[in-house]
Order: C-alpha cells, then structure tokens, then sequence
C-alpha cells in the first residue's frame, strides 16, 4: 500500500542568502542527482562551502522530491544512531534491530526523497546506512571532510574565487 504524498519537509536549512561563484558547481550536482536513488559526497576543507552547496542544492531540486527534504547533521553518530534519527523525523518507530527495515519501507512508501547527511565522520556507520536503505527512492547528499565510501560520487569542493 502506497502511503499518501506527504507535504515537503519544513526541517531543512533556509535557502543561502549569499550564494556566488557557485553556479557551475550547483548545475553539476543537480545533473548527478538526476536519478532518484543518487549517492553524492561533498568533499572539501572546513569552510569549503559543503553545507551551503549542499543546502542550495536541496532548495533548487525540492519540487523532485515529493518524499520531502531533509537535514541531518550527523558527525560521528554510528548506525544506530544514524537510524534512530530518520526513525525520529520520520515518524518510524523505533524497535531495534528492526528499524533499518521499517525505514526502508517507509522511505519506499513515501517516494522520492532527498536527504543531506551533514558534516559525516563514520565511514562504516553511513556505509552500513545506505546500503541497508539502498533500495529506497532516497537521492543522498553527504558532506565531509573525506570519504571512503563505495558506490558514492566524490564532488570536491573548494571555496570559491570571488573577485570584486
């Protein structure tokens, strides 16, 4: 049974005030996201611009996503953890070591969805994440300093050259 369309989450960053130099960068990754199960990894320095590209990203593509928009912001947290927070924002209970199977289905009912993981740090938690909700419509944006995650594409990302 199809869950009914929900309306596009509200827990998301507002839209970048200050966005410049940036506009190549952004046709980019939406073109990356194009299908609706995308793996995508911000990968940059601190101050880099991750979570700002990452946020306008979200805000610029939304329409596609009729499973809504969210923003995790994630550090360390194992998978666990990890789930626990979806379980959480989604509305999913939160009956371990069920959970990544009631989330995936969740996710499969509801649609299309775009969620950012930001600012990760645990390559093994997120591994274990996606791959447990691979199956879900779930285009996946991940900021971080590094990532070795497979099956992911590696976006770098520098600050950009404003000049004036």
């Amino acid at each position: 049974m199809k869950a009914p369309a929900r309306a596009q989450s509200t827990r998301f960053p507002p839209r970048p005030r200050s966005f410049r130099a940036r506009t190549r960068e952004l046709a980019t990754l939406e073109a990356a996201i194009t299908g609706r199960a995308a793996r995508v990894a911000l990968i940059g320095a601190g101050g880099s611009g991750k979570s700002t590209l990452a946020c306008a990203l979200g805000h610029r593509i939304k329409s596609r996503f009729p499973g809504g928009i969210h923003w995790f912001r994630v550090g360390a947290w194992d998978v666990r953890t990890l789930a626990e927070m979806l379980g959480l924002r989604l509305g999913v209970p939160l009956a371990w070591p069920r959970l990544l199977g009631q989330l995936r289905a969740h996710l499969l009912a509801r649609g299309p969805t775009f969620i950012v993981l930001d600012n990760h740090e645990d390559d093994r938690a997120v591994a274990a994440l996606l791959d447990a909700l691979r199956e879900a419509e779930v285009a996946w944006v991940v900021t971080a300093r590094r990532c070795l995650l497979a099956g992911v594409s590696i976006f770098p990302v520098v600050p950009p050259l404003i000049t004036s």
